[in-house]
């Protein structure tokens, strides 16, 4: 395996990886968002 390739597939690790966090990070949201208005009521 080249260099070339190791680096490539390690930044689109790291890109799926920050994808899935941002990912989490909306869902969570959208899912406080909804028990909170849940609660309020």
């Amino acid at each position: 395996m080249s260099a070339k390739a190791q680096t490539l597939r390690k930044r689109v690790h790291s890109e799926a990886q920050a994808h899935m966090r941002g990912v989490r990070m909306k869902f969570m949201k959208s899912f406080i968002a909804k028990t909170e208005k849940q609660k309020a009521r």
